[in-house]
């Protein structure tokens, strides 16, 4: 999180190309959304038996469970949107058909996929505050047989835009309903909706995918509608520590786990 949050803010002092950030977990962790109370939504005591990080993020959304998928990160400055002719909605729906494009490239018939409605902020299609993010839909978030396949949170500020998402490679994410606190006997009714409203790309294409085959055709999807070249490299030595920086002085203290957000009222 502190690595996504220092590109961004590289990426809005200099006006640079956008960035395009894939990755994985380990340990294995949750990330809750910036205006979630950590407390009221994940069991913490269940969290540490299992030997689970939680992390916040500084987008939103729901809890996460980082298990059996592929995280992106992606960036971009104001100036860079103009060169584009976008705004921060139409960027969200552009990032949504460039993922509506990698699943075609992987083989997914494009009458199968679908996006999530428009509409002023994200929609959400069910009314329990205890349902994960998978199970309900937001605008232009990625569906496959009108299961959501990935999830979607956005920041904006006034240099720039950050978008996390998650892509379900396998259900192993349902698990994610055993860390919800005051779920009660719920848990199960939560985790046959998780089931029954989400997909992931082994079921969809019938076979075992790896990360790296998303990543291969999600590289290419990305190069044609935002007219940038996609170059693979590696992270520069000022952005990395610019993310320790972040690290140490943000995402490790108690004030951005349990923020002043927590005693006042928040969005799911």
């Amino acid at each position: 999180m502190a690595v996504d949050e220092a590109l961004l803010l590289k990426t809005v002092q200099n006006s640079a190309p956008p960035v395009l950030r894939f990755y994985a977990w380990k340990p294995l962790t949750v990330s809750v959304g910036y205006h979630q109370k950590v407390a009221d939504r994940l069991d913490l005591a269940e969290c540490r038996r299992r030997g689970i990080d939680i992390v916040r993020r500084p987008t939103g959304g729901r809890e996460v469970l980082h298990l059996g998928e592929l995280t992106y990160a992606f960036c971009i400055s104001r100036a860079c949107l103009r060169q584009i002719e976008a705004g921060f909605r139409s960027s969200i729906q552009l990032l949504g058909r460039v993922f509506q494009r990698g699943l075609e490239l992987l083989g997914v018939s494009p009458q199968r996929i679908g996006l999530g409605r428009a509409g002023k902020g994200a929609r959400r299609n069910d009314k329990s505050p205890f349902q994960p993010c998978f199970v309900s839909m937001s605008q232009y978030e990625v569906s496959v047989d009108g299961k959501k396949l990935i999830g979607s949170a956005q920041k904006g500020t006034p240099g720039g835009f950050l978008q996390h998402g998650s892509i379900l490679l396998s259900p192993k994410g349902l698990e994610v309903v055993e860390l919800l606190n005051n779920a009660g006997e719920n848990w199960i009714a939560f985790r046959e909706a998780f089931r029954r409203k989400t997909t992931n790309l082994g079921e969809v294409l019938n076979r075992e995918i790896e990360a790296e085959d998303v990543i291969s055709v999600l590289k290419e999807a990305f190069s044609g509608p935002l007219g940038f070249e996609v170059v693979d490299s590696e992270l520069e030595p000022q952005e990395l520590s610019m993310g320790v920086q972040l690290q140490r002085g943000k995402y490790e203290s108690s004030s951005w786990y349990y923020p002043a957000v927590e005693n006042s009222r928040g969005h799911n």
